[in-house]
């Protein structure tokens, strides 16, 4: 549906990122709480917020993006144990879901575009 607009999509994971997110979960980020834990989550692969951007600055500033429309960019990210060959990220990479390319994700694209549709 794209094709010969100049409009690429991609999926992509920034991976793990620090962010004011983190207070909701486990406290204020001034908490000795967050403290104690913050050396312990950077350990297990969260990255600060310059970090955390740079997959979406990928996808947005490489020249190549155009000719991989659709496909999946992942800096780094926490997945199942399943998933640990996408662990240390990519571009472009296999995307850590399979139903991606099942016939649920050609449904949601069909209604999708009905409801897209409805709009204009």
């Amino acid at each position: 549906m794209l094709q010969g607009t100049g409009v690429t999509a991609v999926a992509l994971h920034p991976g793990w990122v620090e962010s004011n997110l983190a207070q909701h979960m486990i406290g204020s980020k001034n908490s000795c709480t967050y403290a104690m834990l913050k050396p312990i989550l950077k350990m297990a692969g969260m990255m600060d917020t310059w970090g955390g951007t740079q997959t979406t600055l990928f996808c947005i500033l490489d020249d190549t993006i155009p000719s991989h429309s659709g496909e999946y960019y992942s800096r780094g990210g926490i997945y199942t144990r399943e998933k640990q060959r996408c662990k240390k990220g990519g571009w472009p990479m296999k995307s850590p879901s399979p139903h991606v390319t099942d016939e649920n994700a050609a449904k949601l694209w069909a209604v999708t575009e009905e409801m897209v549709a409805r709009y204009k």
